[in-house]
């Protein structure tokens, strides 16, 4: 193999090498990118879940407090006798 022959091979395998380095890296951040929004839409839905959380337990106060029952109240009533580890004491 001639100065040329060997010149265009070790060009031909670096393209090659570079060619396959570029696909591998396009489909990690095709990963990362679906990840990424995963993540977004779970964090989204947990932003809501706790809004309608927020709201359920201001409706459980309002009523409490309507029936003369504050909700810090009705948990201790609840908890109360209860050792730490939740069974009766």
């Amino acid at each position: 193999m001639d100065k040329w022959e060997e010149i265009n091979q070790r060009l031909e395998n670096a393209l090659m090498v570079t060619s396959r380095i570029q696909e591998r890296q396009a489909a990690g951040l095709k990963d990362h990118r679906e990840w990424l929004e995963d993540l977004t839409r779970v964090a989204a839905e947990h932003q809501r879940w706790m809004a309608d959380h927020e709201l359920t337990i201001q409706a459980i106060d309002q009523r409490l407090e309507q029936i003369g029952v504050k909700l810090d109240r009705f948990a201790e009533l609840i908890f109360r006798d209860r050792a730490s580890n939740g069974h009766d004491s």
